[in-house]
């Protein structure tokens, strides 16, 4: 997906923080600031949908959310980023380049 003409995008990403810790984030792609993060020991799909609805309590400027294919991010993630007007978009199996701030975020933490 090119980077020129696209506005508001955003990504959210799961990185382990120490055993049976898992940290979740959003950050938008303009200025690579987040706009939310949370810690739990057992993310499920209810607790990422909740986690969207803060990270984007209003109506969202963001036009795209781009995350990868772990099984939380299922069915009803995607119905629930939907429902907010913003076009899910998932990364190609085993293609993490493609979430790249995302990605370069998680290596500087």
């Amino acid at each position: 997906m090119p980077e020129v003409g696209i506005i508001g995008k955003a990504a959210c990403q799961y990185l382990c923080d120490g055993p049976h810790k898992y940290c979740f984030f959003v950050i938008s792609h303009d200025r690579r600031r987040i706009l939310h993060v949370n810690v739990t020991k057992h993310p499920t799909s209810g607790w990422i949908i909740q986690q969207l609805r803060e990270a984007f309590p209003f109506e969202a400027p963001q036009k795209y959310l781009i995350f990868d294919r772990d099984q939380k991010f299922g069915f009803e993630v995607i119905a629930a980023v939907k429902a907010t007007r913003i076009i899910p978009k998932q990364t190609s199996f085993r293609s993490p380049w493609q979430n790249g701030v995302a990605e370069r975020w998680v290596g500087s933490w």
